[in-house]
């Protein structure tokens, strides 16, 4: 199963960001979504699960393939919280 991981500690960004892939995907490939105010996240028919991530100090992390990552997050928190649990490219994050 691929996840991708939207990182940000903004409600709001999380969602535009999430309602922009949804919108894109073609009909029948998103199978669910949930829009809560602890949680945002959806499945695709291929097995992706698009997650919102908040990040702190205390988080242990998603194992992800694909990542948006907030500009806005603290460096040590992405060195030592994000960055071990991103299996893609560097070059690959999308800065939002």
């Amino acid at each position: 199963m691929n996840r991708w991981a939207i990182v940000t500690n903004n409600f709001e960004k999380a969602r535009a960001i999430l309602q922009t892939i949804v919108t894109m995907c073609d009909k029948g490939t998103v199978i669910r979504t949930v829009y809560s105010k602890n949680e945002i996240f959806a499945e695709l028919s291929d097995g992706t699960l698009i997650r919102w991530w908040r990040c702190s100090d205390s988080s242990r992390g998603m194992k992800c393939c694909k990542l948006w990552c907030d500009r806005e997050i603290d460096q040590l928190i992405f060195e030592n919280a994000i960055k071990p649990n991103y299996y893609g490219e560097k070059e690959d994050i999308i800065w939002i």
